[in-house]
């Protein structure tokens, strides 16, 4: 089973499996261990951020033109997850827990 941790940045497959994309986990670690699926965020170029859900986009310092999309959450299958390419900074993921809260009005 692949050690898949709140924060990391993994390529996962498409369901057709042949294609991958890249996401962001923001499950709890607690929830990752017990659910068969996991919540992700999609890490999308900059410039497919539309104007209007910009607040809602963390830009990952270790690539500025990539962010994390929190304004479009999927689930994804633990069996889906083919490779960590890098976790989120702790700066990042503060970022990251601002967006969510900003997303849900909490």
């Amino acid at each position: 089973m692949r050690d898949i941790r709140q924060g990391d940045i993994w390529q996962v497959r498409t369901i057709t499996g042949e294609a991958v994309r890249t996401v962001a986990v923001l499950d709890s670690d607690a929830v990752v261990k017990l659910r068969p699926a996991v919540v992700v965020a999609p890490v999308l170029p900059q410039r497919e951020v539309p104007n209007g859900v910009r607040l809602l986009a963390v830009p990952l310092a270790g690539d500025p033109a990539e962010t994390v999309a929190v304004y479009s959450l999927s689930t994804v299958l633990k069996e889906r997850f083919a490779q960590r390419v890098g976790a989120a900074s702790a700066e990042e993921w503060d970022l990251i827990k601002n967006a969510l809260a900003a997303r849900f009005d909490l």
